[in-house]
């Protein structure tokens, strides 16, 4: 913490507009957290929070955490649906998707509002 503030120092120059961010920065656990942050300095960004797990950190670590930076606005344009997944080795998966559009799910409420006939025999 620097000055009250959660403070993550990266691996990469960060240089950020004023406009809002988020960190999507992966836990030990493998899971990927997404935090709204901004810049400090060239090297630092303020977090709004603390991740929901243990990053890997530290410079005698074999792997450290891994983290992407992205415009708010931005953050979904990289949306997608999985289609398929398949065990790999270790603790991975095999991920076949499609990309996301909002016209999938735009029908999801056709039947409770009457829009779909249903066979009474």
């Amino acid at each position: 913490m620097i000055d009250n503030k959660i403070v993550l120092s990266t691996s990469n120059r960060v240089s950020l507009d004023n406009t809002k961010h988020t960190l999507f920065v992966q836990t030990v656990d493998g899971n990927v957290d997404a935090i709204p942050c901004s810049t400090l300095n060239d090297y630092q960004v303020v977090l709004s929070r603390l991740p929901s797990g243990q990053i890997a950190i530290g410079h005698d670590n074999v792997v450290n955490a891994v983290y992407q930076i992205v415009k708010t606005q931005d953050s979904g344009r990289d949306a997608y649906l999985v289609s398929e997944k398949s065990p790999e080795k270790g603790l991975t998966n095999r991920l076949t998707c499609i990309n996301y559009d909002e016209r999938y799910y735009q029908n999801d409420s056709d039947y409770q509002n009457n829009l779909i006939p249903t066979n009474q025999n």
